[in-house]
């Protein structure tokens, strides 16, 4: 799937109350870097409510970062097709996640 950004782009991330999934939202992560990915949803941590990201790109999600983390979503509308293709991704990532066989 082609990247709904690209590389270098200029964008505007606004704080929000809720992050839905398909919203492109900028991550603050653990190394000092922020990513702008894909919110696919969340889930719960040891440390608190976790969201999961994932690049458009990409065939794996990243790794769960705490909801504080988000600093806001890309300010720009969001198609349909991208929400479903992001619940889809969520979808497999959470049972995955849930799967007794799998690691966490």
């Amino acid at each position: 799937m082609h990247p709904a950004l690209r590389d270098g782009e200029i964008v505007t991330l606004r704080p929000a109350l809720a992050y839905r999934p398909g919203d492109i939202v900028g991550v603050a992560r653990a190394d000092g870097t922020l990513t702008l990915h894909r919110l696919l949803g969340y889930r719960p941590s040891r440390r608190g409510l976790a969201v999961w990201t994932q690049a458009d790109r990409a065939d794996a999600p990243d790794p769960a970062a705490l909801l504080a983390a988000t600093v806001g979503r890309v300010d720009r509308p969001v198609p349909l097709w991208r929400r479903l293709r992001a619940g889809a991704a969520y979808a497999r990532a959470l049972a995955a996640w849930l799967d007794p066989r799998g690691h966490r």
